[in-house]
């Protein structure tokens, strides 16, 4: 094949219109890469919102939280003062000289209810079987 010399100005016409169709693919894998930035952005701004909202909830979190360990604690100490009244109102109770008197009765008795129980055994070990209702 005999290779084509071409004018100057027809070289310099060829140059402009490859670079203007360079200029052009440029532009359009521009245009195609912009929804692939406008992807990315839109991702940016759901990762962006996805952390706000995992913070707003942690905050809430520890909110109540911090209200449950609150109300358990109100709750311990009345019950901790309920059960110290109850202790000082027995105390109180066992101080008392009646109930000193009954204890001493009972400590008086202790040794007959012994007694009594190893009577009806003896009892029981004499009982014959034909007797027996």
């Amino acid at each position: 094949m005999d290779s084509v010399e071409l004018p100057d100005d027809s070289q310099r016409f060829v140059a402009g219109v490859a670079g203007l169709v360079h200029l052009g693919i440029q532009i359009r894998k521009g245009r195609a890469s912009s929804p692939d930035v406008l992807r990315e952005e839109w991702i940016q701004a759901v990762d962006a919102e996805a952390t706000a909202v995992r913070q707003q909830f942690t905050l809430a979190i520890s909110v109540q939280a911090t209200e449950v360990v609150d109300h358990l604690t109100d709750n311990l100490d009345r019950y901790r003062e309920h059960l110290e009244e109850s202790s000082d109102f027995i105390r109180e109770r066992i101080a008392q000289p009646e109930n000193r008197a009954r204890q001493e009765v009972v400590d008086q008795l202790e040794p007959l209810c012994g007694g009594g129980r190893e009577f009806l055994a003896a009892l029981r070990e004499l009982e014959t079987p034909d007797t027996r209702p």
